[in-house]
């Protein structure tokens, strides 16, 4: 079991990117658990203290930051989510979850992360039609920095894999990149749907 980031900025694909991945547990025939809404069946959770009863299977926490800000690692609601997470290869749950960059989230469980997604949408003017009606952004990519542009329709998505070594950005490893489809993803989930932090009653239940 393990944990796994998935890191950008806004529109980078990083939700598309979690999406997928559940989608693939999903196929697999894992338990699924979510923050927001898929387009599978799948266990609600909409408040954190949940996190305690998940077990076998996979969790997508969007937006995670929420949940687990950097900035108040010493509160007691942090230590409590981050001892939690951290019993996840205990329970048999992996836990996929969503952050603009890993310094948004707690420590203790940036040590415990196991592996770092970076989505990103490529601009190949050869390939994308499109680009003609869409102008070219630029992109700053979440773990080398470099610049980067794209196009601003929703095309295929490349998805970088990164191990993390040591914990806490100790050594990140590239281990290979995945190309997704966008266009079958997209459907899986609403686009505009916030996660909210800590407005729900803890002793709320999740449905299936």
């Amino acid at each position: 079991m393990a944990l796994s980031a998935f890191v950008g900025t806004l529109g980078a694909g990083k939700t598309l990117g979690l999406t997928w991945r559940a989608m693939i547990a999903h196929n697999q025939g894992k338990t699924l658990y979510s923050n927001y809404k898929l387009g599978f069946p799948h266990y609600t959770i909409d408040h954190p203290d949940q996190l305690e009863d998940i077990r076998n299977g996979f969790a997508a926490l969007d937006e995670l930051w929420l949940w687990m800000d950097s900035r108040a690692s010493g509160d007691q609601k942090n230590m409590f989510r981050a001892k939690v997470l951290a019993k996840s290869r205990k329970r048999k749950i992996e836990i996929g979850y969503t952050a603009q960059n890993l310094m948004q989230i707690d420590k203790r469980i940036r040590n415990v992360t196991d592996t770092v997604y970076a989505p990103y949408l490529p601009h190949n003017p050869e390939k994308c039609l499109d680009c003609q009606f869409h102008p070219t952004r630029h992109y700053r990519h979440p773990l080398s920095g470099e610049t980067m542009s794209f196009c601003g329709k929703p095309i295929p998505v490349v998805i970088e894999a990164y191990e993390m070594i040591g914990g806490n950005f100790g050594a990140v490893k590239f281990i290979g990149r995945t190309v997704v489809n966008a266009e079958r993803i997209i459907p899986l989930y609403d686009t505009t749907e916030e996660v909210f932090e800590d407005d729900v009653d803890s002793d709320a239940e999740g449905d299936y």
